[in-house]
């Protein structure tokens, strides 16, 4: 549901790995099964809440009720972020310089990568 894979995983161990003496792929691992198991159980409270919310909706039910799922809804989505935003800090603070630098280059490959097929048909790439 959040997390990638284990494969993905590996290659992020990997990666992190090779560029530093400090290795702190373990500390990576630390970090995800942290933030799976404060995320896990947020989705599927708002999934399960959501599904509430589809049944209100769809049989006509009170507004007052529609309204309190909805905030609710918002308030976990509020709370997901909070922890993916913890997450990435601490993620980022055990980086050494080399690695931030290649993060903050696959960060704005992933921002460009959308728009990189608009450039296929004059073969800039």
């Amino acid at each position: 549901m959040f997390s990638r894979g284990p494969k993905k995983h590996r290659l992020c161990r990997l990666w992190l790995n090779s560029a530093t003496a400090a290795r702190p792929g373990e500390r990576l691992e630390q970090l995800l099964q942290a933030r799976q198991t404060t995320l896990v159980p947020l989705f599927q409270t708002a999934q399960a809440l959501t599904q509430q919310l589809a049944v209100l909706l769809n049989s006509g039910g009170n507004p007052a009720q529609v309204g309190i799922l909805v905030i609710q809804i918002h308030a976990l989505q509020q709370q997901m972020a909070q922890a993916q935003q913890a997450f990435l800090t601490q993620f980022v603070a055990i980086l050494d310089a080399e690695q931030l630098q290649k993060l903050q280059a696959v960060q704005i490959a992933a921002q460009l990568q959308p728009i990189l097929p608009a450039f296929q048909p004059i073969f800039l790439f």
